[in-house]
């Protein structure tokens, strides 16, 4: 029961968040679309140099969304 818990929460702030700068690019994992440099492959590169693993599909709406964000959609 934990992990089903733990699910629904984590898409409750997913989907809190959804309308600000950020976007769910893994399970578990959230960014904020402000913070990333770029997108190789699959992985995205923080201003950090932090690096974060994406998945196929995620990627495709990760670049989508980040196209939004800077106006080159």
């Amino acid at each position: 029961w934990w992990l089903e818990f733990r699910r629904v929460l984590f898409r409750s702030l997913e989907v809190r968040l959804e309308k600000y700068a950020f976007y769910r690019c893994h399970n578990g994992v959230i960014v904020n679309l402000d913070y990333v440099d770029y997108v190789q492959e699959f992985m995205i590169v923080l201003v950090s140099g932090e690096k974060i693993y994406t998945t196929k599909s995620r990627k495709k709406e990760l670049i989508k969304k980040l196209a939004e964000r800077t106006g080159s959609a």
